[in-house]
């Protein structure tokens, strides 16, 4: 809106609005690198909202996922003087989370890598007879429609139910009672692309609670 719409740039200009500013914050902040190229390009555009504050109005940036790279790359695009920042990293550990990666020696086709997230009685590494509550990211919509087929298929019909795929393609509200049903657990493995990562704080929630992820 800032960038884009000339009224409310106007507002955020005007020193009346501006002057009850007190801080600029951008939660997500890896988007910038990572989506400001193509996907979203008025996010490689967001350090021109400093034009519009007083100079001594802070900026914050905040990200789980931004490696050094990254992280220099947004200190440059919201035009931080690291002179005058610092950096505070909480980091990444989630007692209750377990991340794997898996060797596809045939590419996207190798299905069988997925194994694993079967349940035992079904030749995987699971629970007896249930699916550990596991996340399975990728960037193909197509791929993660097959590989939820797959575990389907290689699954009890009692299993199917609760592996499903999430996606940016699904309406709001599917993708919100999705989530729900992960987070209550009816729905155990979730096939999904970064879209999942953009409701950080219901999985924050579920995170909180959760036994194991």
């Amino acid at each position: 809106m800032c960038l884009k719409h000339d009224t409310f740039r106007a507002l955020i200009s005007s020193s009346k609005f501006s002057g009850h500013i007190s801080a600029i914050i951008i939660d997500e902040a890896h988007c910038i690198s990572q989506w400001g190229d193509k996907f979203r390009e008025e996010y490689s555009s967001l350090g021109t909202l400093r034009a519009f504050v007083p100079t001594h109005v802070p900026v914050l940036v905040t990200s789980a996922t931004m490696p050094r790279h990254v992280l220099s790359q947004v200190t440059s695009t919201m035009q931080i003087d690291q002179s005058k920042a610092y950096h505070i990293n909480l980091g990444i550990d989630r007692p209750n989370i377990t991340w794997q990666t898996r060797r596809l020696k045939a590419g996207k086709s190798d299905l069988e890598a997925l194994r694993f997230i079967l349940p035992e009685s079904c030749g995987g590494e699971g629970h007896v007879n249930r699916f550990k509550q596991t996340m399975v990211f990728a960037d193909d919509i197509s791929v993660l429609m097959e590989a939820c087929r797959w575990v389907r298929q290689n699954s009890p019909e009692e299993f199917h139910h609760q592996a499903a795929v999430y996606s940016s393609r699904l309406t709001p509200r599917t993708k919100k009672i999705l989530m729900q049903r992960f987070q209550d657990g009816e729905i155990k493995v979730l096939f999904t692309t970064e879209a999942a990562g953009m409701v950080s704080a219901l999985l924050h929630e579920y995170e909180r609670s959760a036994d194991s992820l």
